[in-house]
């Protein structure tokens, strides 16, 4: 099992001359390690001003609490009418153009069996299907041609089953995974009418406390701009955008040598190696003795100016001091060698 996964990312790597090792560690985890060194070279910056939209694919709900003491219903889901369904909650996702639409999962209690909800899911007002779901409902919806007018629908929607202590919910398909927005009849606007999403929920539990969400996250980006380019503790070049999104352009390579004091300046913050130091071995900021790199920021001398300043007057007094006696002793003598 943990061949094919290592088999499988290697492949997909296989491109980018990278190269992972996959095991379990001592509590049952995933462990991905990298196993590739890159070659060192000239590090050339070329990063696009702007950022490209990357379509959503994934939908999550993170700890979303439902309310137990809500009674069910069998009622047809009609979305312009909140007494038709329990709670909904809506989240912005994006498509392949990088358009932002409207994401809204329904939640209606059911009336049997117990501890059961029907869960429906619409992008831009209209219902789109989990495909073996188990659930066939009808939604009515506007009709965006006559606003006077409702459209029904049939979509399979899904069931989620919590247990008597309103936990470890279960799901009456895995994975959840939606129909396209072709098959749900939903117009792409010239966008990738293949797109479809999978469902994820973290934490869903059913209580007798009003319905919450604490988080709603979703993997898609809407069209960006450069806004900054960054050197990050392990030397990555990080270019970001506005839209959140991150493209790693390289890495920056440091190097120690076995004597740091044998080291020849050659002016500025220039060093050069000598036979004294040793020769330069390279790796990557941050790893084992390595340092790590610290951008945008100005290196000051170590030394408090105040306090050396105090230290060299107090040597300039006692120097003159020290003349001074210096001074007179010698006045003594010239004086004594006189009386004789």
């Amino acid at each position: 099992m943990l061949k094919d996964i290592e088999s499988k990312i290697n492949s997909a790597l296989a491109p980018y001359e990278k190269k992972v090792a996959v095991a379990l560690d001592a509590n049952g985890q995933l462990s991905i390690t990298s196993q590739s060194q890159g070659s060192e070279s000239s590090l050339s910056l070329s990063a696009d001003t702007t950022g490209t939209p990357s379509p959503a694919s994934l939908l999550a709900e993170l700890g979303l609490a439902n309310n137990s003491s809500v009674m069910g219903s069998d009622a047809v889901l009609d979305i312009t009418d909140s007494k038709t369904y329990s709670n909904s909650t809506t989240i912005t996702i994006y498509d392949s153009l990088g358009q932002p639409r409207q994401a809204t999962m329904y939640l209606t209690k059911r009336s049997m069996p117990e501890n059961s909800w029907n869960a429906t899911l619409t992008v831009d007002g209209k219902p789109i299907s989990v495909p073996g779901g188990g659930v066939d409902t009808t939604v009515t919806y506007p009709n965006p041609l006559d606003s006077s007018k409702r459209l029904d629908h049939q979509v399979e929607g899904f069931v989620v089953t919590f247990d008597n202590k309103g936990g470890n919910p279960t799901f009456s398909v895995d994975p959840l995974q939606t129909e396209t927005l072709e098959n749900a009849g939903i117009p792409a606007d010239g966008a990738d009418p293949s797109q479809q999403f999978t469902l994820a929920f973290d934490e869903l539990t059913q209580y007798a406390s009003p319905f919450e969400v604490l988080a709603m996250e979703q993997d898609g980006n809407t069209v960006g701009y450069l806004t900054s380019l960054d050197i990050n503790e392990d030397g990555l070049v990080v270019a970001s955008y506005s839209n959140a999104s991150k493209e790693y352009l390289g890495r920056v390579a440091v190097a120690r040598v076995p004597n740091e004091q044998g080291l020849r300046s050659v002016g500025g913050t220039g060093w050069i190696p000598t036979q004294e130091s040793g020769e330069p071995v390279g790796g990557k900021p941050n790893e084992g003795p390595n340092g790590r790199i610290l951008s945008a920021t100005l290196e000051q001398s170590n030394t408090n100016l105040t306090s050396e300043l105090v230290d060299l007057i107090t040597a300039q007094r006692n120097f003159q001091a020290n003349s001074r006696a210096l001074e007179v002793n010698s006045t003594l003598q010239q004086t004594i060698l006189q009386i004789r």
